[in-house]
């Protein structure tokens, strides 16, 4: 398992436990920030079982790894974002800081966003180095890095071919 990869894992796993203990000890969330929460949790399960489904024919690797990318997925969530599970986990800490008002947990979002950008810069750049090179600058002109591009993104003709 590569370096970062193990310290997205430790860190992922600390940051969870901060969450439950802030979740099992809060009391001054609202009713608002409670539903906004929920609601983000359900998002980003949601696309991260999706983005599960849409990578079950072509397995990518992990986080951190050194080798070159052998397909391109442009289908299900990567229709409209280059980096679905990243998104998922964004959401999913971001989730835990609003459901509970606890605003220390910003610390989480900031630093697992800041690993899961760097780990997705290397991706793009492991791509800018392939044979998929041309097909992957189209397809990040046309989709956001975690959230889809609201204006000039994805028309839906994005097209690979499976080399």
């Amino acid at each position: 398992m590569p370096a970062g990869m193990r310290l997205v894992s430790l860190l992922g796993l600390l940051f969870t436990a901060l969450q439950l203990i802030a979740i099992l000890t809060t009391s001054k969330a609202g009713i608002w920030s409670a539903i906004t929460g929920a609601f983000l949790y359900g998002a980003s399960l949601a696309l991260f079982w999706w983005t599960i489904a849409a990578t079950r024919q072509n397995r990518l690797t992990l986080a951190f790894s050194e080798d070159a990318p052998q397909h391109l997925l442009a289908a299900g969530p990567y229709k409209f974002v280059r980096h679905p599970f990243y998104a998922a986990y964004i959401s999913f800490w971001l989730a835990g800081a609003i459901a509970t008002m606890q605003w220390w947990l910003l610390f989480s979002v900031a630093v697992m966003s800041a690993l899961y950008f760097r780990a997705a810069r290397m991706e793009e750049t492991k791509f800018a180095a392939s044979n998929l090179n041309s097909d992957y600058a189209r397809y990040r002109e046309q989709t956001g890095m975690f959230f889809p591009k609201l204006f000039g993104g994805h028309s839906g003709k994005f097209q690979t071919e499976k080399r």
